[in-house]
């Protein structure tokens, strides 16, 4: 969770994304390094969302190393609640669905190279 959080802190800072309210007509308003201006330009990628899918990668690629036959239970409960996570996010107008796209990819990518390196 550590090593994506700090992934997606860097790109929220970089991308400069302004977040749907700010303006509903404006989902490709991206501007270099624009994320340090405040919270209102960090949309892209979803916070919330990477933690969510990072948490589901990680155990589930832990704890089907030791049980395998947990592997698709675990994983389409706790990958479940990583998406309902990130529709909250859409749903309260924090995020684009992008947004939350970018932060599932980052999360599950990171989790899964934790797990394996680990």
């Amino acid at each position: 969770v550590g090593v994506a959080l700090a992934v997606t802190g860097g790109v929220k800072l970089l991308a400069g994304r302004a977040r749907p309210y700010v303006g509903k007509e404006r989902p490709h308003d991206f501007a270099l390094a624009r994320g340090l201006r405040g919270s209102e330009w960090r949309s892209f990628p979803s916070g919330h969302t990477t933690v969510g899918f990072a948490t589901a990668a990680a155990v589930t690629a832990t704890v089907s190393a030791h049980a395998p036959g947990a592997r698709w239970p675990l994983g389409v409960g706790l990958y479940g609640a990583g998406a309902l996570m990130g529709w909250s996010r859409i749903h309260d107008d924090r995020h684009w669905a992008s947004d939350v796209v970018g932060g599932a990819g980052i999360g599950t990518v990171t989790g899964l190279a934790v797990a394996r390196w680990h």
